[in-house]
């Protein structure tokens, strides 16, 4: 089983890219799926210390965006254990109630940069390595 910093569903390459990018530079290893098929893929055989999770993206390539997190955020659980750290990272104004309801936490896109948002990220993995 492969291991990796993060694991990012996000349909959104500009997006996905800045994550990319910033991870890199803080040293993080960091894996993007652009549907809900591709995560489902990658659980095969790789774990994440942190899985970020968007609010609406694809079931499968060329798909309309649907608001998928909960089936996510499901698969995750089941192929992780329920321990894993999952975090909501949307711009939806309902995030709040959408984490409390999945029982996640949450990153507001926009009232962040995605550095700052990466640094708290990494601040959360290395606190969990402590443990």
């Amino acid at each position: 089983m492969n291991t990796v910093d993060i694991i990012h569903i996000d349909d959104d390459q500009k997006i996905t890219s800045l994550f990319e990018r910033f991870s890199e530079r803080l040293d993080l290893q960091y894996l993007s799926c652009a549907h809900l098929q591709a995560l489902t893929e990658v659980l095969n055989n790789t774990r994440a210390r942190i899985y970020l999770v968007d609010g609406r993206f694809p079931m499968v390539q060329g798909a309309n965006e649907e608001y998928l997190a909960p089936s996510a955020v499901g698969n995750i659980r089941t192929t992780a254990g329920g321990d894993a750290r999952i975090i909501l990272v949307s711009g939806e104004g309902q995030i709040e109630s959408y984490a409390e309801q999945l029982q996640i936490e949450y990153m507001h896109k926009g009232s962040q940069s995605v550095q700052d948002m990466l640094k708290a990220v990494k601040v959360m993995i290395e606190k969990s390595n402590e443990g």
